[in-house]
């Protein structure tokens, strides 16, 4: 047995005595009323304004004077006063003692701040430490007894030391004891002694000292002045008061003395006993009687069974303990022990039936008060009280059960509270207290409770309510109260396989909210499983073997079109009544609620997170099951029935992948037959190799290539049996049974922003297309060989053509091509715009306008033709007439001549003449006509070697050295191993096409033998000048020279590659990157040109179309301008 903890409480007694009657002096003791103070109060020495006293908020005093600031009340023989800003004036004033003479018997000194007392136990004031007052009397435990403020109080003895004391005419105490003997009837209903028989007239003989609550009694009626014959009593009573027999303790002489009550009636109760040996404090004296403290009131105990002692030897006096509200009920002869010596010790007895009013609860026992001693007394002897208007109970059993009544004969344990933790009760219920437990009553065992308050409650409801949505406890779900600043503290349990309500506002995060006996208390969702559904319910769990799912948009009745599997958890997508509302199919599905329950969905691994459906769908040939494979091992939780066609996320080896109640879910492939719906946007290719086929050639298909296995691809249409893609630029067709569905989202190439060009080439082999989205090359599709095929308007990627190939861009490698490429680039304004500007800066030409009969020119072709005849030749004159044109030339058979027109006339000789250019060997200024001609590229056949001047010129071919040299033989100072290294390195160093650049030289330096390509002396320095640049037309030699030496072009390699760095930068890589556009600039035209001739691209062109054909290379790419109407 735990030792118990023996604290003691000092009692400041306080005692009834008869009111005093004294003398009236007006001067400083005439009261005038009462006051009240509203707030603390000091009370002032009048004399020299010392602080004397506290008169403490709500207590009265009566007053003798008042002044405009001041109140002034009687203070021992004169006055003090108080503030009267802190006081306020009783309406009714109540009498006031009429002091007399000055009838103190001493003077005491406050040792400390001590409070003074009313006769009814409430605290009058309190008097500074050091403040000398004086006493009327002291009674038989020393206290004593001043009058102040027209009132009587008193204050404890323990607190004063006597400086002064009038014994003049005063007994001393007596050593007589007191020879009544004791409890007998008799004696109690004797008029001269104390009547206990009748609380009501309780009164203080000679003897006794005062009693909180009791009143005296004389021949007067109470609270009236005695008579002046009754002063001779007064002065009795008060020599009385020092003749003391009794201390404040007295020990029990005899075994089992009796404690009496004297409350209950017309006859004294016995109500407890105390042992043999024991002492006891006392609270006063009572004529033959001791009054001690019991119950809730007074005990009364024969001093003839007592002898005086001394408490100095007791170990459980009460120091700070009170009693509570709380009663117990004695069941039967209640022992009190004090433990404070480490055993327990007998020292009262609580008879059978008797209330007792407890400190507190101390384990298996009950801590009381008796006679001032502390004590214990066990819980099997007694049975704790509760009063109908205790409103709550403290639980002293851990695992205290709570019981439901109302589930047949039995009770039934529904749930159970903690220990310690207080709650609140709905009734008292008889040995019970009923308590609100979800949605009923539950009961508990009274004697494991004790009675509380709501201040233990941190958590009490006082804004929720018990909602719709119940729970099933899954285990013995713990209830938790959040409120504690130290975590989480359980406070009740509901037991497994109940059903609970949650609070009308329950979700709290990964908790439900319940209301249990009247607290806020917290549940984890995942110990219960929810009963009912709301609209925020997001998950349900299938409770049968199986559930159909319906669909309720074939006509007026539900069509049953597959079923989810018992034990499986499933999304919905909305509450629909009394049915889920599932996503199947393209549409929903739905399934009653009566087989289901509201889950969390954290069972679901599988749930859908980013697929979608695609435009194809499968129809199911039998009853097909639906697989999870998240586990590891195929899991079926849903079928698809017979019949019923089903929308496809992707396909999946020899599987399916498909939706369902938002899980991701299998199909095999055996079991359903797929199906492209018209909108399907992409397909993936499930065989090698599969073709691509042209129809648009001929009445047969044509393949004009093919599709990798697993790859995906955009289609344009759905076409019959076929997938129609693009494929160049024009359509190209799959067989559908060679492809399946596919929703396209992991195409990372797929096309957003290139266009399919002007520019084509032409296939030398099977080519093959890459994607290179992934950071490697994966072949996605072939290219037959003799196919054109479009690039992409931006089509140049380093060593790789980009090309556009069903919506998806590819690569592929220019070394695989031996072709021509042609493109075309927008200018947004007209031919005749652009001639016009061009002949505003003077063009020049060494070409000459004529006319020749149509007879006299054959094998014409891109409208440059022979001319035939005999050795004779033809003239060709100024007008295309025999009378009036003048023969301005002639020219003989084999010559080639430009055709600009053909013109009719009615000459007699010949009708028909052609326009021609021919050249004069001087220069003048172009005509319109002759301008119009260079400029139209339509004048240019694709075939014919002018196309060149459409030659792209900025990428380097990358002959070979050996190459380059056969090309540079017998060309003068471009001769030699060091001009053919020069030619390569400059192309390479500065993206130039290099045959342009050895034509560009051969035609500026006459083969290498002009004198800046031989090498011309410069302020003695030899320097070289291959590309003409800033020789001026008249400064030809001077003024290259000079640039020449400015670049330090000291021998024929730097001059072939200064002369290209000069190129490039000025016109290949800055826009003019053609023949043409160097010529012409259509991007700004009549600005930034190379050359005012009007056929200088054209002239290069034979030399390049011959350098090209001495290496038998054809891969090039033309850059076509085109003009708006």
């Amino acid at each position: 047995m735990k030792k118990l903890i023996s604290l003691v409480f000092f009692a400041v007694l306080v005692f009834v005595l008869p009111r005093l009657a004294f003398a009236d002096d007006t001067k400083t003791n005439q009261p005038l009323g009462s006051l009240v103070s509203s707030s603390e109060s000091i009370i002032y020495d009048v004399m020299d304004n010392k602080e004397l006293a506290v008169l403490p908020a709500g207590s009265s005093l009566f007053y003798s004077k008042v002044t405009d600031e001041k109140v002034y009340i009687q203070w021992g023989d004169h006055l003090a006063s108080l503030n009267k800003d802190d006081l306020t004036f009783a309406d009714s004033p109540k009498k006031s003692l009429e002091l007399a003479e000055n009838q103190s018997i001493g003077t005491i000194k406050l040792l400390k701040d001590t409070a003074v007392y009313t006769s009814e136990g409430k605290k009058l004031v309190l008097l500074k430490a050091g403040i000398e007052y004086p006493y009327d009397s002291i009674n038989r435990d020393g206290n004593y007894q001043i009058v102040m403020g027209n009132q009587i109080g008193y204050l404890s003895k323990d607190n004063v030391e006597s400086v002064q004391s009038d014994t003049s005419g005063k007994p001393r105490m007596s050593d007589n004891k007191d020879n009544n003997s004791g409890p007998s009837t008799d004696d109690v209903n004797d008029n001269n002694k104390d009547n206990l028989e009748s609380p009501n007239n309780d009164h203080a003989d000679s003897e006794s000292g005062s009693s909180t609550g009791n009143k005296a009694k004389s021949g007067t009626e109470d609270g009236q002045s005695l008579s002046a014959s009754n002063q001779a009593k007064k002065k009795s009573l008060a020599k009385a008061t020092i003749q003391v027999e009794f201390n404040d303790y007295f020990k029990a002489t005899k075994d089992n003395v009796p404690v009496y009550n004297n409350e209950r009636g017309s006859q004294l109760v016995q109500v407890g006993t105390l042992k043999k040996g024991q002492v006891y404090k006392r609270i006063s004296d009572y004529g033959n009687w001791h009054r001690i403290q019991f119950e809730n009131g007074y005990g009364y105990v024969a001093k003839s069974q007592t002898t005086p002692a001394s408490g100095n030897d007791l170990k459980n006096i009460n120091k700070s303990y009170k009693n509570t509200k709380n009663l117990i009920k004695i069941l039967k002869e209640a022992t009190v022990y004090d433990n404070s010596s480490g055993s327990l010790v007998p020292f009262a007895v609580i008879k059978k039936g008797e209330t007792y009013p407890i400190v507190n609860d101390y384990g298996n026992w009950y801590r009381v008060l008796v006679s001032g001693r502390v004590g214990y007394v066990s819980k099997g002897n007694v049975l704790i009280q509760f009063s109908d208007s205790d409103k709550y109970f403290e639980s002293e059993k851990a695992g205290l059960p709570v019981y439901n009544n109302q589930r047949g004969s039995k009770l039934v344990q529904v749930g159970t509270l903690q220990n310690n933790q207080t709650y609140q009760r709905v009734s008292d219920y008889g040995n019970w207290q009923r308590i609100q437990f979800g949605n009923a009553y539950g009961y508990v065992s009274k004697s494991a409770t004790l009675p509380s308050d709501s201040k233990a409650i941190k958590n009490l409801n006082s804004q929720y309510k018990n909602g719709s949505v119940n729970i099933k406890a899954l285990t013995n779900v713990t209830v938790y109260d959040n409120s504690s600043s130290s975590g989480l503290v359980p406070f009740a349990t509901i037991l497994k396989g109940e059903k609970f309500p949650l609070a009308d506002d329950y979700d709290y995060g990964n908790w439900y909210r319940v209301l249990v006996s009247g607290r806020i208390g917290y549940i984890r969702k995942s110990e219960v499983q929810k009963m009912n559904f709301t609209d925020n319910d997001k998950f349900f769990l299938v409770t049968e073997k199986s559930v159909p799912v319906y669909n309720n948009e074939r006509g007026s009745k539900l069509v049953k079109v597959g079923t989810l599997e018992g034990g499986q958890a499933f999304e919905r997508v909305s509450d629909y009544g009394n049915w889920h509302r599932v996503q199947f199919e393209n549409g929903y599905g739905y399934v009653k609620k009566s087989n289901t329950l509201p889950d969390d969905g954290k069972s679901i691994k599988n749930l859908n997170k980013n697929y979608k459906n695609i435009n194809a769908e499968v129809a199911v040939l039998k009853n097909t099951l639906v697989y999870d494979n998240t586990s590891g091992q195929l899991v079926p939780f849903a079928s698809i029935l017979k019949g019923e066609k089903y929308p496809v996320v992707s396909d999946y080896g020899n599987w399916y992948r498909i939706l369902v109640s938002g899980r991701v879910g299998y199909v095999n492939e055996d079991d359903v037959l797929v199906q492209f719906n018209k909108d399907a946007k992409y397909f993936e290719v499930a065989e090698d190799k599969v073709p691509v086929y042209n129809n648009q050639r001929s009445k047969n298909l044509i393949q004009v290539g093919s599709l990798e296995k697993g790859q995906v691809y955009q289609r344009v249409s759905d076409y019959g049996n076929w997938q129609r893609i693009q494929f160049g630029d024009e359509y190209g067709y799959i067989e559908k049974n060679a492809t399946l569905p596919n929703d396209g989202e992991s195409l990372k190439n797929l096309n957003t922003k290139y266009k399919i060009s002007s520019a084509d080439f032409q296939t030398v082999k099977n080519l093959q297309v890459y994607d290179n989205s992934s950071g490697t090359l994966v072949p996605f599709a072939t290219i037959n060989k003799g196919e054109s095929f479009p690039l992409a308007n931006d089509y140049d990627y380093g060593n790789w053509y980009r090309v556009i190939v069903s919506n998806r861009v590819g690569y592929v490698r220019k070394s695989d091509l031996d072709s021509v490429i042609d493109q075309m680039s927008q200018y947004g304004y007209s031919l005749y715009n652009m001639v016009s500007k061009q002949m505003k800066v003077n063009p020049q030409t060494d070409q000459k306008i004529g006319y020749i009969s149509v007879t006299a020119i054959g094998n014409i072709k891109n409208s440059v033709g022979t001319i035939q005849g005999d050795s004779s030749g033809w003239f060709i004159r100024s007008q295309p007439s025999t009378t009036t044109g003048e023969r301005i030339s002639s020219i003989f058979p084999g010559a080639k001549v430009r055709i600009i027109k053909q013109v009719s006339t009615d000459d007699p000789q010949y009708k028909n003449w052609y326009e021609i250019e021919f050249g004069s060997g001087s220069w003048e200024e172009a005509t319109e006509d002759q301008v119009i001609y260079y400029v139209d590229p339509d004048n240019f056949d694709k075939n014919s070697d002018d196309y060149f001047q459409f030659l792209k010129l900025s990428d380097a071919v990358t002959f070979s050295l050996n190459d380059t040299q056969k090309l540079l033989k017998g060309n003068g100072s471009l001769d030699g191993t060091s001009q053919a290294q020069a030619f390569i390195d400059a192309a390479k160093k500065y993206n130039v096409n290099e045959i342009y650049l050895i034509s560009h030289a051969f035609l500026e330096t006459g083969h290498g033998t002009s004198d800046l390509a031989s090498g011309v002396k410069y302020n003695g320095e030899t320097v070289y000048n291959m590309f003409g640049i800033s020789a001026l037309d008249h400064c030809a030699v001077s003024c290259g020279a000079e640039y020449a030496y400015q670049q330090g072009w000291t021998t024929p390699a730097k001059a072939i590659l200064g002369g290209a760095q000069w190129i490039s930068d000025n016109y290949i890589h800055n826009g003019q990157d053609t023949l043409y556009k160097m010529r012409w600039n259509p991007a700004s035209p009549a600005s930034h040109q190379y050359a005012s001739d009007i056929g200088w691209a054209v002239k290069q062109t034979d030399e390049i179309a011959e350098l090209y054909d001495l290496l038998a290379y054809h891969n090039w790419v033309f850059d076509v301008p085109s003009y708006s109407s």
